[in-house]
């Protein structure tokens, strides 16, 4: 399990540790040196980290600020819980829109985008969702690859919302569509609906296995009224895992 905003708050601090810390400023860089198999540039390694920390920190002032006039706060989402929409939302549709050179938004109203962290959920086993046909907890989604394109978005993978300039393509963004697809097909594995192989027998629903299981396996996948569909899918009829 994990708890992001722990992880968003160490990664701000692991980067100011490291700017502070002669030693582990030069732990660091000897690692980029070793990684990249040449020298690295110590002053241009550190002039970017610097830039790196002084976005989180203007992102995160300039948060505060908006939730502060509407007299509101994140909630937190705690360990295995994330508001995944109002996270890609605010990435796409505020983060995104913010201009490049100086952090701030072109027009006043897009301040309205941002949307506070209020509706954190449980999020279920991954392994069994290339088989549904709606994906994302709210049943929202209808594909796999654009729920875990939205969710790249949702960690701040970046798109270009503003305009296009010199190898940044207006809405390019930074999402390996062709490695969340390979990482989809590991997944999904064989195909347990296909007709080739009778010794699989035919498929049933999905059901979660008993407690006993549950302690022997970490695959456990969560319970829900479930239906074969023409299509030879499988359709959620009462929920979906994401």
């Amino acid at each position: 399990m994990v708890n992001l905003g722990d992880v968003e708050r160490v990664i701000g601090l692991s980067i100011g540790y490291t700017l502070m810390l002669p030693w582990r400023f030069e732990r660091f860089a000897s690692k980029l040196e070793r990684i990249k198999g040449q020298s690295v540039d110590r002053k241009q390694i550190r002039g970017d980290l610097e830039l790196a920390l002084q976005k989180i920190k203007n992102q995160k002032a300039a948060a505060d600020r908006l939730m502060t006039g509407q007299g509101v706060a994140d909630l937190d989402e705690g360990f295995g819980r994330l508001d995944a929409l109002n996270r890609m939302g605010n990435q796409v549709f505020y983060t995104s829109l913010l201009d490049p050179a100086t952090g701030e938004l072109r027009d006043p109203l897009l301040k309205g985008n941002f949307a506070r962290h209020d509706a954190p959920v449980s999020f279920p086993p991954i392994w069994d969702t290339p088989y549904f046909l709606w994906a994302q907890y709210d049943a929202s989604v209808l594909n796999e690859l654009v729920r875990n394109s939205g969710e790249a978005l949702g960690v701040s993978a970046t798109i270009n919302m503003t305009a296009a300039a010199p190898g940044r393509p207006l809405f390019a963004s930074s999402i390996h569509l062709s490695e969340i697809a390979r990482f989809e097909e590991l997944l999904r594995g064989a195909d347990p609906f296909s007709a080739g192989d009778a010794s699989r027998g035919k498929f049933t629903g999905l059901v979660a296995p008993n407690g006993r299981t549950r302690r022997r396996n970490s695959a456990v996948t969560r319970p829900g009224r479930l239906m074969k569909s023409s299509s030879n899918k499988v359709a959620i009829l009462s929920r979906s895992l994401l």
